[in-house]
């Protein structure tokens, strides 16, 4: 069994488990206290769904489990399976760099100081003898070190903690 199954199969299975209140509540039950699906649950016939969205199929999925279909349900499994493995991954957010704060290098000032003169990347890199991309890890490092994101935040910064 590859892993995508196994990962499917525990879904169903948590999918058998009831949920409080998704059919079986009793402030959801009909006249005479009988239950009732909520309008717009029950499982389109296959291959007419009417929404590519997750939530949609999980609930189709839990439908087709109800109903004892588990073929069914698998497969609706399968393709919200597929569809999270295609979405992209949330953002995460930024991690703080152990280098931000540190002064930078005696390298890394030297290109601070030809950045706030507005020179491009080839012409400081001209200038110190340096290839391009030597210049790049440097002015990366450099707004690594002062938190920032920008040419202009990093010369802005780098004034008010005394470095240029």
């Amino acid at each position: 069994m590859s892993t995508h199954d196994a990962s499917c199969r525990t879904t169903l299975q948590s999918l058998t488990e009831r949920r409080p209140g998704r059919f079986h509540d009793p402030r959801q039950a009909g006249v005479g206290g009988e239950d009732r699906t909520p309008v717009g649950t029950a499982a389109p016939a296959p291959g007419r769904r009417t929404g590519d969205g997750l939530p949609e199929l999980l609930d189709h999925a839990r439908d087709a489990l109800e109903r004892g279909d588990l073929d069914g349900a698998l497969a609706l499994l399968t393709d919200a399976s597929r569809l999270a493995a295609s979405r992209p991954p949330a953002a995460q957010p930024r991690q703080p760099d152990p280098r931000e704060g540190t002064p930078p290098s005696p390298a890394e000032r030297r290109v601070l100081v030809l950045l706030a003169e507005d020179l491009t990347l080839a012409a400081i890199a001209d200038r110190l003898v340096l290839s391009r991309n030597t210049v790049k890890s440097h002015v990366r490092l450099l707004y690594r070190r002062l938190g920032v994101g920008t040419r202009a935040e990093a010369v802005a910064t780098a004034r008010e903690r005394g470095l240029l």
